[in-house]
């Protein structure tokens, strides 16, 4: 029982360190929807560039994106808008985070 209790600290441990570190050049943008059941997907757009994710629990986490500028679009469900930010920056090793998101009808 100590033993396999060790090698679960170890591994949690070992989670906990390397989820902590963004990869050098890249950046993160993450937020949450006030009304999470209204949104299922986020796309981070820069030039030809797209990455998406899915809102899960009412958040979301876009990762490993290139050091830029990004439009961020929250795809929304009907009654809902799309939820649309421009110039979200994204620098080196860094989290952004938009805060809690309200949509709109």
């Amino acid at each position: 029982m100590k033993k396999s209790s060790y090698i679960i600290g170890i591994l949690f441990s070992t989670f906990a360190v390397s989820s902590a570190f963004v990869p050098v050049g890249t950046g993160i943008i993450k937020g949450s929807i006030v009304i999470p059941c209204c949104a299922q997907r986020v796309f981070a757009v820069s030039g030809k560039d797209t990455v998406e994710t899915d809102v899960k629990l009412g958040k979301f986490e876009l990762n490993n994106l290139k050091i830029g500028n990004y439009t961020i679009i929250i795809a929304a469900q009907s009654p809902y808008k799309n939820y649309v930010v421009n110039n979200v920056p994204v620098s080196d090793d860094s989290f952004t985070d938009l805060g809690k998101i309200a949509l709109t009808k």
